[in-house]
């Protein structure tokens, strides 16, 4: 079977065709590189390869964010500072699900920065939580609660009084629950869509450049944190 056969056949989505063609044509030419003498079956449907429109990360609009705060402003207690805080990291600060669920108390600075530590094969950073929005307003509220509480343990914030920490799977649970109580369409999402939605407000907002928002974010090519810019409205 030739090359064009093959993608015929497979009646692949456009994104999954080039990511396809690009990989079989870095085998084609490592085989070329070894003294293989064909030529590259591939040129043909390189030739009719188009430019394809990747998706773009999913952020919450203005009016969705205003609709999560009022829904996190209407939990009660404990867990509703708790939850706003977990909110602020999340939306107000970019981080992922594994940062926070590990991030330890001592992290957050009185200048509003946040060091985050490698988890998995990301290395460390260092984000800012936004001045705009009741983030930083949260955060202090919290950790004079947490104190109040004498909640043991290091984590900023524990899925329990007793200082236990989150799972993956219960920040994402909890973080869905808010989104589905502000109607929020992109619910399944969890918590990636607030970070895109940081990710967003810190490029649009003019007050930091591009290569501050790929600290903040913690990306390895400043390619991943631009594509971010292309969601503005």
């Amino acid at each position: 079977m030739d090359a064009t056969d093959f993608f015929a056949e497979q009646r692949l989505e456009p994104n999954s065709r080039r990511r396809y063609l690009q990989l079989l044509d870095k085998v084609y030419r490592h085989l070329r590189s070894c003294g293989l003498e064909r030529q590259d079956p591939l040129q043909l449907e390189f030739a009719k390869e188009r430019s394809v429109e990747f998706r773009l990360p999913a952020g919450l609009d203005g009016a969705a964010q205003e609709a999560l705060i009022r829904t996190l402003c209407d939990i009660e207690g404990w867990k509703g500072m708790r939850d706003r805080a977990m909110a602020a990291l999340l939306l107000g600060a970019g981080l992922r699900t594994n940062e926070l669920i590990h991030l330890p108390v001592n992290s957050l600075s009185e200048s509003h920065k946040v060091r985050v530590e490698p988890m998995g094969l990301h290395h460390a950073h260092t984000t800012l939580v936004l001045p705009a929005g009741p983030w930083r307003k949260w955060l202090r509220e919290w950790r004079g609660e947490r104190v109040g509480r004498s909640i043991p343990g290091s984590l900023m914030c524990p899925a329990t009084l007793k200082g236990t920490a989150y799972s993956p799977s219960g920040l994402f649970r909890r973080v869905s629950g808010w989104l589905d109580d502000a109607n929020v369409e992109s619910r399944r999402q969890g918590a990636g869509i607030l970070r895109n939605s940081f990710a967003r407000t810190a490029l649009a907002c003019g007050r930091y450049t591009p290569e501050e928002v790929q600290e903040f974010l913690g990306h390895q090519v400043l390619r991943t944190t631009v594509r971010h810019k292309a969601t503005e409205a």
